[in-house]
């Protein structure tokens, strides 16, 4: 296979109709799960992403990267950004993305695409900051997904958590945007990346005190990265929701197209 870096082995060739959360059992709010009156099924190429078989010329495609939002979990497939990005700029779209992926992988597959694929574009959508990758690379991309360190997890304050967590999205961010000027980059994240909000909870038996506030995120950020220099959406506002109660539904797909759009080059 050309390109081996680019497929994600579990989902090659699959076809079902639910993927966990979205399922009746694993769903957020059941009754919406009942409502939802849009028909969803998972169909998956034969490299195991959610996408049509690629098409010629794949480096005039608007490639995109990210995690299950960019999947379109809950969603119907003509309805995923990846694929309404093509009706508002009339170009074909590569859709990367895998249920899970941390800042990690991302920034990891964004670095191959642009090194091997050279594409004029290249559209990510960064995750929630406390997931990681498995550094052993004889582990397939499923099996490197680590949703947080545990070892950080329990030894760190949530603060020092919280701010490893940004550097790690800033040496991410970095690797990604300035390893090739050829290429396009515009960079999105998901709704409540920062998933830390302003109250102690429970883990186990330890305490977190988690801190939502993007503006805190955004202050640190700046002093380490002049934003003014990089394409970033900075409307990450969820309008709706998805069969599964969680991820986005049109709307707001249709919002990230609308702002991705002022950023393309032809």
């Amino acid at each position: 296979m050309k390109y081996p870096e680019l497929s994600v082995t579990q989902y090659k060739n699959k076809i079902t109709s639910t993927q966990p959360p979205d399922s009746i059992d694993m769903c957020v709010d059941k009754t919406h799960f009942k409502k939802y009156h849009k028909d969803v099924k998972y169909s998956y190429n034969s490299r195991g992403f959610r996408d049509n078989e690629w098409p010629s010329l794949i480096e005039e495609c608007i490639w995109c990267v990210g995690d299950s939002f960019t999947v379109g979990l809950g969603q119907p497939f003509e309805e995923i950004w990846a694929k309404l990005l093509e009706s508002h700029t009339d170009k074909k779209t590569v859709n990367i993305s895998m249920s899970g992926a941390s800042n990690d992988w991302i920034s990891r597959k964004g670095i191959y695409i642009i090194k091997n694929i050279k594409p004029k574009n290249l559209v990510v959508q960064w995750t929630f900051l406390n997931r990681k990758e498995n550094n052993d690379i004889n582990l397939s991309d499923e099996e490197r997904i680590i949703h947080y360190d545990e070892y950080d997890f329990k030894n760190l304050s949530s603060t020092e958590y919280f701010m490893k967590n940004i550097q790690n999205f800033i040496k991410n961010f970095k690797k990604l945007n300035n390893f090739n000027i050829q290429t396009n980059v515009v960079n999105t994240f998901v709704p409540n990346f920062n998933i830390h909000d302003v109250h102690i909870k429970k883990f186990g038996n330890t305490n977190i005190v988690e801190i939502i506030s993007n503006k805190i995120f955004w202050e640190y950020v700046k002093n380490e990265i002049n934003t003014d220099e990089y394409n970033i959406v900075f409307d990450n506002q969820q309008l709706d929701y998805s069969r599964d109660g969680f991820h986005y539904d049109i709307r707001t797909s249709e919002n990230y197209c609308k702002n991705i759009s002022n950023f393309l080059i032809d």
